[in-house]
């Protein structure tokens, strides 16, 4: 049997539409990519978005889910939406969500929905004082401008132990991306090597161009070897 990381990626991914899942999967291979992969499968939901309409009476548990990162446990979810579980029930029903195997309430990958900087901040404020995991906390503190104290969850939730470490510390860093303003070289050069150890060199490159400081030529020096593009890697490593 899948196992229950895999089985809450395809879930993610798809949103329970079985012809979603299959184009993700198709469009894996077709780029040489590995779909079993849970991390994978996710960033390949991301990258290829389907028209999505979010039921208007769902709206409040879409924005809390997309202020706290895409995902909610049932409690905490109550706890921030009046009528949570039938707001659930709603997205699920359109595909736009699934219940993971852990009882979270998660947002197909890529759905989006623009949350007024005011009301993020409004229920971010009443999440943060919850009991979260680290990368829920990390998008809370996001949510509430504090750069700093986000960027450190991050990390935390990157270092977190997991089945499949390196997808998870891949997939961790990209959505640090997503949250914050302007990351430290530091953790861009984090998510680099994350990326780089699942052979996404292009996706790293991507992370750190136009980025200097310790580190950083010699890891695009690196990065482009492996790619092949060996004037590259010289010119990087003479910078």
């Amino acid at each position: 049997d899948p196992a229950d990381a895999l089985v809450d990626a395809a879930r993610g991914a798809s949103g329970g539409l079985p012809g979603r899942l299959c184009r993700l999967v198709a469009a894996g291979y077709a780029a040489g990519l590995e779909p079993s992969r849970p991390a994978t499968l996710a960033d390949l939901a991301r990258r290829h978005s389907d028209a999505a309409v979010i039921p208007h009476a769902a709206r409040p548990l879409v924005e809390a889910l997309m202020v706290a990162g895409g995902s909610l446990g049932p409690t905490h979810a109550e706890l921030l939406v009046d009528d949570a579980p039938a707001m659930a029930h709603a997205l699920i029903a359109a595909g736009l969500a699934s219940v993971q195997a852990t009882g979270r309430v998660a947002l197909r990958e890529d759905v989006r929905l623009e949350v007024e900087p005011h009301r993020a901040q409004q229920i971010a404020r009443r999440l943060a004082p919850l009991d979260l995991d680290p990368l829920t906390r990390a998008h809370a503190l996001a949510a509430l401008g504090k750069s700093g104290d986000a960027e450190h969850a991050f990390t935390s939730a990157m270092e977190q132990d997991n089945a499949s470490v390196l997808d998870h510390t891949a997939a961790v860093g990209l959505r640090a991306l997503e949250r914050l303003e302007d990351p430290s070289l530091e953790l861009r050069l984090a998510i680099a090597d994350a990326l780089r150890a699942r052979a996404r060199e292009a996706a790293a490159l991507d992370i750190l161009d136009g980025h200097e400081g310790p580190g950083a030529a010699s890891t695009r020096a690196e990065l482009a070897r492996l790619m092949g593009d060996f004037p590259r890697a010289l010119r990087e490593a003479e910078s």
